[in-house]
Protein backbone atom coordinates (compact mmCIF):
# COMPACT_ATOMS: atom_id res chain seq x y z
CA UNK A 1 0.00 0.00 0.00
CA UNK A 2 2.85 2.39 0.84
CA UNK A 3 4.37 1.71 -2.57
CA UNK A 4 1.08 2.60 -4.29
CA UNK A 5 0.74 5.82 -2.30
CA UNK A 6 4.32 6.77 -3.16
CA UNK A 7 3.73 6.24 -6.87
CA UNK A 8 0.52 8.28 -6.74
CA UNK A 9 2.34 11.09 -4.93
CA UNK A 10 5.14 11.15 -7.51
CA UNK A 11 2.65 11.20 -10.38
CA UNK A 12 0.71 14.03 -8.74
CA UNK A 13 3.86 16.14 -8.29
CA UNK A 14 4.87 15.46 -11.91
CA UNK A 15 1.43 16.46 -13.23
CA UNK A 16 1.51 19.58 -11.11
CA UNK A 17 4.91 20.49 -12.58
CA UNK A 18 3.59 20.08 -16.14
CA UNK A 19 0.53 22.23 -15.44
CA UNK A 20 2.47 25.02 -13.72
CA UNK A 21 5.46 25.24 -16.03
CA UNK A 22 3.35 24.96 -19.19
CA UNK A 23 0.61 27.26 -17.92
CA UNK A 24 2.81 30.32 -17.36
CA UNK A 25 4.14 30.04 -20.94
CA UNK A 26 0.78 29.25 -22.53
CA UNK A 27 -0.33 31.77 -25.17
CA UNK A 28 -4.11 32.00 -25.36
CA UNK A 29 -4.80 34.68 -28.00
CA UNK A 30 -6.33 33.24 -31.18
CA UNK A 31 -4.68 35.59 -33.68
CA UNK A 32 -1.16 34.95 -32.42
CA UNK A 33 -1.79 31.20 -32.22
CA UNK A 34 -3.10 31.15 -35.80
CA UNK A 35 0.06 32.97 -36.93
CA UNK A 36 2.35 30.31 -35.48
CA UNK A 37 3.05 32.36 -32.32
CA UNK A 38 5.40 34.54 -34.38
CA UNK A 39 4.41 37.66 -32.49
CA UNK A 40 7.52 39.15 -30.84
CA UNK A 41 7.62 42.05 -33.32
CA UNK A 42 3.88 42.44 -34.06
CA UNK A 43 2.63 45.62 -32.41
CA UNK A 44 -0.96 46.24 -33.45
CA UNK A 45 -3.21 44.43 -30.96
CA UNK A 46 -3.45 43.28 -27.33
CA UNK A 47 -2.06 39.79 -28.14
CA UNK A 48 1.41 41.36 -28.06
CA UNK A 49 1.46 41.68 -24.25
CA UNK A 50 1.96 37.90 -23.92
CA UNK A 51 4.96 38.00 -26.26
CA UNK A 52 6.69 41.37 -25.99
CA UNK A 53 5.40 44.06 -23.61
CA UNK A 54 7.47 46.73 -25.39
CA UNK A 55 4.93 46.69 -28.25
CA UNK A 56 2.34 48.20 -25.93
CA UNK A 57 3.84 51.65 -26.61
CA UNK A 58 2.80 51.50 -30.27
CA UNK A 59 -0.89 50.68 -29.80
CA UNK A 60 -3.18 53.51 -30.93
CA UNK A 61 -6.36 52.55 -29.06
CA UNK A 62 -7.48 51.18 -25.75
CA UNK A 63 -8.35 47.50 -26.12
CA UNK A 64 -10.22 44.81 -24.24
CA UNK A 65 -9.53 41.17 -25.14
CA UNK A 66 -11.27 38.01 -23.97
CA UNK A 67 -9.70 34.71 -25.08
CA UNK A 68 -10.40 31.01 -24.71
CA UNK A 69 -8.09 28.09 -25.47
CA UNK A 70 -8.79 24.35 -25.36
CA UNK A 71 -5.41 22.63 -25.29
CA UNK A 72 -4.15 19.08 -24.85
CA UNK A 73 -6.13 16.92 -22.45
CA UNK A 74 -9.26 19.02 -23.15
CA UNK A 75 -8.11 21.64 -20.64
CA UNK A 76 -9.96 24.94 -20.96
CA UNK A 77 -7.92 28.08 -20.33
CA UNK A 78 -9.28 31.63 -20.28
CA UNK A 79 -7.53 34.98 -20.60
CA UNK A 80 -8.88 38.49 -19.99
CA UNK A 81 -6.79 41.60 -20.66
CA UNK A 82 -7.07 45.36 -21.00
CA UNK A 83 -4.44 47.67 -22.49
CA UNK A 84 -4.35 51.44 -22.09
CA UNK A 85 -1.87 53.32 -24.32
CA UNK A 86 -0.73 56.70 -23.00
CA UNK A 87 -2.16 55.94 -19.56
CA UNK A 88 -0.03 58.71 -18.06
CA UNK A 89 2.21 60.85 -20.26
CA UNK A 90 4.60 58.34 -21.91
CA UNK A 91 3.60 55.40 -19.71
CA UNK A 92 1.53 52.65 -21.34
CA UNK A 93 -0.21 50.09 -19.13
CA UNK A 94 -1.83 46.69 -19.55
CA UNK A 95 -3.40 44.24 -17.10
CA UNK A 96 -4.34 40.60 -17.60
CA UNK A 97 -5.69 37.53 -15.88
CA UNK A 98 -5.25 33.95 -17.14
CA UNK A 99 -6.76 30.94 -15.40
CA UNK A 100 -7.99 27.36 -15.56
CA UNK A 101 -9.49 24.76 -13.23
CA UNK A 102 -9.47 21.01 -13.77
CA UNK A 103 -10.02 17.78 -11.88
CA UNK A 104 -7.63 14.86 -12.38
CA UNK A 105 -8.63 11.28 -11.71
CA UNK A 106 -6.09 9.40 -9.58
CA UNK A 107 -5.52 5.69 -10.13
CA UNK A 108 -3.34 3.03 -8.51
CA UNK A 109 -0.75 0.92 -10.32
CA UNK A 110 -3.52 -1.38 -11.57
CA UNK A 111 -5.48 1.48 -13.13
CA UNK A 112 -8.20 1.41 -10.48
CA UNK A 113 -9.59 4.86 -9.71
CA UNK A 114 -8.88 5.88 -6.12
CA UNK A 115 -10.00 9.50 -6.09
CA UNK A 116 -9.69 12.90 -7.69
CA UNK A 117 -7.23 15.79 -7.44
CA UNK A 118 -8.26 19.40 -8.00
CA UNK A 119 -5.81 21.41 -10.08
CA UNK A 120 -6.10 25.14 -10.61
CA UNK A 121 -3.78 27.82 -11.95
CA UNK A 122 -4.08 31.57 -12.25
CA UNK A 123 -1.68 34.20 -13.56
CA UNK A 124 -2.14 37.92 -12.90
CA UNK A 125 -0.20 40.28 -15.14
CA UNK A 126 0.81 43.94 -15.03
CA UNK A 127 2.39 45.27 -18.22
CA UNK A 128 4.36 48.53 -18.43
CA UNK A 129 5.96 50.11 -21.49
CA UNK A 130 7.45 53.42 -22.53
CA UNK A 131 9.00 54.93 -25.65
CA UNK A 132 12.63 56.02 -25.58
CA UNK A 133 12.17 57.56 -29.04
CA UNK A 134 9.39 57.71 -31.64
CA UNK A 135 10.31 54.26 -32.96
CA UNK A 136 12.00 52.52 -30.02
CA UNK A 137 10.38 51.22 -26.85
CA UNK A 138 11.06 49.05 -23.81
CA UNK A 139 8.60 47.11 -21.68
CA UNK A 140 8.15 44.61 -18.89
CA UNK A 141 5.51 42.22 -17.58
CA UNK A 142 5.28 41.45 -13.87
CA UNK A 143 3.39 38.16 -13.40
CA UNK A 144 2.10 36.52 -10.26
CA UNK A 145 1.49 32.78 -10.62
CA UNK A 146 -0.78 30.97 -8.15
CA UNK A 147 -0.91 27.18 -8.36
CA UNK A 148 -2.95 24.59 -6.48
CA UNK A 149 -2.55 20.82 -6.73
CA UNK A 150 -4.93 19.02 -4.40
CA UNK A 151 -3.98 19.97 -0.84
CA UNK A 152 -0.81 21.77 -1.92
CA UNK A 153 -0.50 25.36 -3.07
CA UNK A 154 2.35 27.51 -4.25
CA UNK A 155 3.02 30.81 -5.96
CA UNK A 156 5.83 32.55 -7.80
CA UNK A 157 6.77 35.95 -9.18
CA UNK A 158 7.75 35.97 -12.87
CA UNK A 159 9.22 38.70 -15.08
CA UNK A 160 9.15 39.35 -18.84
CA UNK A 161 11.16 42.07 -20.58
CA UNK A 162 11.38 43.26 -24.15
CA UNK A 163 12.43 45.95 -26.62
CA UNK A 164 10.92 46.92 -29.97
CA UNK A 165 12.17 48.97 -32.89
CA UNK A 166 9.89 50.12 -35.72
CA UNK A 167 11.67 50.42 -39.04
CA UNK A 168 11.32 49.21 -42.63
CA UNK A 169 11.07 45.81 -40.94
CA UNK A 170 9.96 45.93 -37.30
CA UNK A 171 12.22 44.13 -34.82
CA UNK A 172 11.40 42.79 -31.38
CA UNK A 173 13.47 41.03 -28.72
CA UNK A 174 11.99 39.53 -25.57
CA UNK A 175 12.89 37.35 -22.60
CA UNK A 176 9.87 35.64 -21.06
CA UNK A 177 9.20 33.87 -17.76
CA UNK A 178 12.33 34.81 -15.83
CA UNK A 179 11.61 33.33 -12.41
CA UNK A 180 12.17 35.74 -9.49
CA UNK A 181 10.88 33.56 -6.64
CA UNK A 182 10.73 29.76 -6.28
CA UNK A 183 7.65 27.67 -6.98
CA UNK A 184 7.38 24.88 -4.38
CA UNK A 185 4.99 22.00 -3.71
CA UNK A 186 5.77 20.83 -0.20
CA UNK A 187 9.61 20.70 -0.31
CA UNK A 188 9.83 20.13 -4.05
CA UNK A 189 10.98 23.19 -5.96
CA UNK A 190 9.91 23.43 -9.60
CA UNK A 191 11.70 25.37 -12.33
CA UNK A 192 9.69 27.36 -14.84
CA UNK A 193 11.08 27.37 -18.37
CA UNK A 194 12.32 30.81 -19.43
CA UNK A 195 12.60 31.65 -23.12
CA UNK A 196 14.17 34.27 -25.38
CA UNK A 197 12.88 35.35 -28.77
CA UNK A 198 14.00 37.51 -31.66
CA UNK A 199 11.26 38.52 -34.08
CA UNK A 200 10.64 40.54 -37.21
CA UNK A 201 7.40 41.77 -38.73
CA UNK A 202 6.51 43.51 -41.96
CA UNK A 203 3.15 45.18 -42.50
CA UNK A 204 1.75 45.68 -45.98
CA UNK A 205 -1.47 47.38 -47.05
CA UNK A 206 -3.49 44.15 -46.85
CA UNK A 207 -1.12 41.72 -45.15
CA UNK A 208 1.33 41.08 -42.34
CA UNK A 209 4.29 38.68 -42.31
CA UNK A 210 6.09 37.75 -39.08
CA UNK A 211 8.91 35.43 -38.03
CA UNK A 212 10.39 34.53 -34.63
CA UNK A 213 13.45 32.58 -33.57
CA UNK A 214 13.07 31.27 -30.01
CA UNK A 215 15.26 29.39 -27.56
CA UNK A 216 14.76 27.98 -24.08
CA UNK A 217 17.15 29.56 -21.60
CA UNK A 218 16.38 27.37 -18.59
CA UNK A 219 14.08 24.55 -17.60
CA UNK A 220 12.83 21.77 -19.85
CA UNK A 221 14.49 21.65 -23.27
CA UNK A 222 17.19 24.21 -22.47
CA UNK A 223 19.25 25.20 -25.48
CA UNK A 224 16.74 24.09 -28.11
CA UNK A 225 15.77 26.45 -30.92
CA UNK A 226 12.48 27.00 -32.67
CA UNK A 227 11.40 28.91 -35.78
CA UNK A 228 7.91 30.43 -35.94
CA UNK A 229 6.39 31.85 -39.13
CA UNK A 230 3.12 33.74 -39.45
CA UNK A 231 1.10 35.38 -42.21
CA UNK A 232 -2.19 37.30 -42.26
CA UNK A 233 -4.00 38.46 -45.39
CA UNK A 234 -7.13 40.62 -45.62
CA UNK A 235 -9.51 39.48 -48.34
CA UNK A 236 -11.43 42.67 -47.59
CA UNK A 237 -11.71 45.00 -44.61
CA UNK A 238 -14.06 42.75 -42.65
CA UNK A 239 -12.34 39.39 -43.25
CA UNK A 240 -8.77 38.12 -42.98
CA UNK A 241 -7.17 34.67 -43.14
CA UNK A 242 -4.15 33.60 -41.06
CA UNK A 243 -1.66 30.77 -41.24
CA UNK A 244 1.37 29.82 -39.19
CA UNK A 245 4.11 27.22 -39.03
CA UNK A 246 6.42 26.15 -36.20
CA UNK A 247 9.68 24.25 -36.53
CA UNK A 248 11.82 22.99 -33.70
CA UNK A 249 9.63 22.00 -30.76
CA UNK A 250 7.61 19.67 -32.95
CA UNK A 251 6.54 20.81 -36.40
CA UNK A 252 3.01 22.20 -36.46
CA UNK A 253 0.91 24.19 -38.87
CA UNK A 254 -1.87 26.46 -37.63
CA UNK A 255 -4.66 28.42 -39.28
CA UNK A 256 -7.23 31.02 -38.37
CA UNK A 257 -9.81 33.51 -39.52
CA UNK A 258 -10.50 37.08 -38.44
CA UNK A 259 -13.78 38.99 -38.64
CA UNK A 260 -13.88 42.79 -38.21
CA UNK A 261 -16.96 44.85 -37.43
CA UNK A 262 -16.44 48.63 -37.50
CA UNK A 263 -18.98 50.88 -35.79
CA UNK A 264 -17.98 54.53 -35.73
CA UNK A 265 -14.61 54.77 -33.98
CA UNK A 266 -14.94 51.36 -32.34
CA UNK A 267 -13.69 48.10 -33.86
CA UNK A 268 -15.03 44.67 -32.83
CA UNK A 269 -12.83 41.73 -33.77
CA UNK A 270 -13.44 37.97 -33.59
CA UNK A 271 -10.48 35.64 -34.15
CA UNK A 272 -10.74 31.85 -34.42
CA UNK A 273 -7.70 29.54 -34.54
CA UNK A 274 -7.06 25.84 -35.08
CA UNK A 275 -3.79 24.19 -34.02
CA UNK A 276 -3.63 20.54 -35.10
CA UNK A 277 -1.13 18.23 -33.40
CA UNK A 278 -0.59 14.51 -33.90
CA UNK A 279 1.38 14.11 -30.67
CA UNK A 280 -0.88 15.75 -28.07
CA UNK A 281 -4.16 16.37 -29.87
CA UNK A 282 -5.52 19.46 -31.56
CA UNK A 283 -6.06 22.80 -29.83
CA UNK A 284 -8.67 25.45 -30.50
CA UNK A 285 -8.64 29.13 -29.64
CA UNK A 286 -11.09 32.02 -29.86
CA UNK A 287 -10.63 35.69 -29.02
CA UNK A 288 -12.95 38.69 -28.97
CA UNK A 289 -11.33 42.14 -29.04
CA UNK A 290 -12.85 45.60 -28.72
CA UNK A 291 -10.71 48.56 -29.78
CA UNK A 292 -11.91 52.00 -28.75
CA UNK A 293 -10.65 55.57 -28.25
Amino acid sequence: MKKVLLIVAVISIFVGWIYSTEFINLKVGARSNAMGRAFTAVSDDANLVQYNPAGLSFLLRKELMISYLRWFGDIDTQYLSYVHPRFYKNLNVGIGLQWFDDTLKRTDVNGVEIGETKVSESMTLLSLSTKLSDKFSIGTNIKYLSSTLGRYSSNALILDAGIMLLSFVDIGIAVNSFQLTPLKYRDQEEKISSTASLGIAKFFRKACFSADVTTTLSGTGSGGFGLHLGFEYFLFRELALQVGYKIGYGENISAGVRFNLIRGEDIYILNLAYLPSVEIGSAYSASFNIKFK
